[in-house]
């Protein structure tokens, strides 16, 4: 399979009323005449959307990541590079088959080497660039140690191109939220700001190039969002009090929680784990949070409690408690930045406690870094944006969180959130807006769920 560098025999149709399976009939031609046959096979295959396990034995035997890197590396010509990325648009149609490209032929590298040499201002089909870099980044927003791996293969400097350079296409905007992935990514985002810090002046021309592109509000939002997840632009800091001082007396239930805090560690260490369930918003966090609830919206739920009992004594004594859950940050997690329900969170205070805490595990809230100390409780209002990670390799992080009910003080709360929760109750009522997945969620553990409204997703 050690052939030659591809080269064209067909290339999809350029008509723009070509039907799709025109546009789709690509022939790849090599020297060796058995990769051939194995070639015209696989796309013959493809072409038909079927039998996808002999399609992933035939792209191995094939060895397309060598073939694909030939066209991609090493001076390949512009023609290959087009068949090469026709070549992905093919491979890269349904999930199962980018799976199988991704764990059985290791070709993820020869495609970040591919997205490193096409010219972006130049004019490929939109389909074939949006494949590709939504192909590719598909695969790997499932987790964020995947996204650690395409970063390292050097995925973030051509897609800042696509964007610097890209005319107004699905392509630009394909890689503005693929570098949206990066950036709500604690263990990434930095090397956004590594890339930008080379060359001073792209930040500003970046802005100004999508701000000042009238006709696509979602590509504005992105970018917007990965200023502030970068931490690039101000307005993610908000007025008001988003950390309270939990031993000011205000608080009287923090001398029972830390008088007892070693009580409560043990009973965690001892959790059951078929009583832990993920948390429901994967949206958040896709795999790597798990909680066990005591007590959600006051409904209390009686297997967590049964298996925790002096835990839920303790936190029985807590007077307004309002939700309350031993939650695990498993190694090399993050939960993303998000802010709390809104027809909820500004009633209450949120309260953690460190059970179990490695080092350089972190809750930021309004753009300040707080961490957790073992047996020692914080206070802060979910109102304001926050997100939290694990940097651990080997070991979990495991709180104590619950809330209080708390209106004293309106004036110190997120004033954005408390606009856009005003003009909610407007139209859903007073109730808590919580994810579908949470309202399914509660249900399933009998936590009565009933008086919630699913909350709009453009909110989550």
């Amino acid at each position: 399979a050690s052939t030659a560098g591809l080269s064209a025999a067909a290339s999809a149709s350029s008509s723009s009323d070509a039907s799709q399976e025109d546009q789709d009939k690509v022939q790849v031609q090599v020297k060796d005449p058995e990769v051939q046959k194995k070639l015209d096979s696989l796309f013959g295959m493809f072409s038909a959307f079927k039998k996808e396990k002999e399609l992933a034995k035939l792209a191995k035997e094939a060895n397309l990541p060598e073939l694909i890197a030939q066209s991609s590396v090493g001076g390949g010509t512009e023609q290959e590079r087009k068949e090469a990325l026709l070549i992905l648009r093919k491979l890269s149609r349904n999930e199962e088959s980018r799976q199988k490209l991704l764990f059985e032929h290791d070709i993820i590298p020869h495609l970040v080497s591919l997205l490193s040499t096409v010219p972006a201002e130049e004019g490929y089909k939109e389909s074939t660039i949006d494949t590709l870099v939504l192909g590719i980044f598909g695969i790997y927003s499932d987790t964020e140690l995947w996204l650690e791996e395409m970063a390292e293969w050097g995925s973030i400097p051509p897609l800042l191109k696509f964007v610097r350079y890209g005319r107004r296409s699905r392509a630009r905007k394909a890689a503005v939220q693929a570098l949206g992935d990066f950036a709500e990514s604690y263990f990434t985002r930095y090397l956004i700001n590594k890339e930008l810090e080379n060359y001073p002046d792209q930040l500003q021309i970046f802005t100004d190039l999508i701000y000042n592109d009238p006709f696509d509000s979602d590509e504005k939002e992105a970018w917007a969002e990965i200023l502030r997840n970068c931490e690039l632009v101000r307005d993610m800091y908000k007025e008001g009090k988003p950390w309270h001082d939990a031993h000011d007396g205000s608080f009287p239930f923090v001398k029972l929680l830390e008088d007892n805090w070693e009580v409560i560690r043990d009973e965690a260490k001892q959790m059951q784990e078929e009583l832990m369930v993920p948390w429901p918003e994967r949206n958040l966090c896709e795999r790597g949070w798990d909680v066990l609830a005591f007590f959600a919206f006051e409904n209390k739920i009686n297997a967590p409690c049964v298996s925790c009992p002096k835990t839920t004594k303790i936190l029985e004594q807590i007077p307004g408690l309002q939700t309350a859950i031993f939650s695990r940050l498993k190694p090399r997690s993050h939960i993303k930045p998000h802010v709390g329900y809104y027809s909820y969170s500004e009633k209450i205070l949120r309260v953690h406690m460190g059970l179990m805490v490695p080092e350089g595990c972190t809750l930021k809230v309004n753009g300040v870094d707080g961490h957790w100390d073992e047996g020692k409780v914080f206070v802060f209002d979910d109102t304001f944006r926050h997100e939290a990670w694990n940097p651990s390799k080997t070991e979990d992080r495991i709180v104590l969180m619950f809330d209080i009910h708390d209106e004293r003080t309106p004036e110190l709360r997120n004033p954005e959130f408390m606009a856009t929760s005003a003009r909610q109750k407007e139209v859903l009522g007073e109730d808590a807006l919580v994810s579908n997945d949470l309202i399914s969620a509660l249900d399933s553990l009998g936590a009565g769920s009933e008086n919630f409204h699913e909350r709009p997703k453009e909110y989550l």
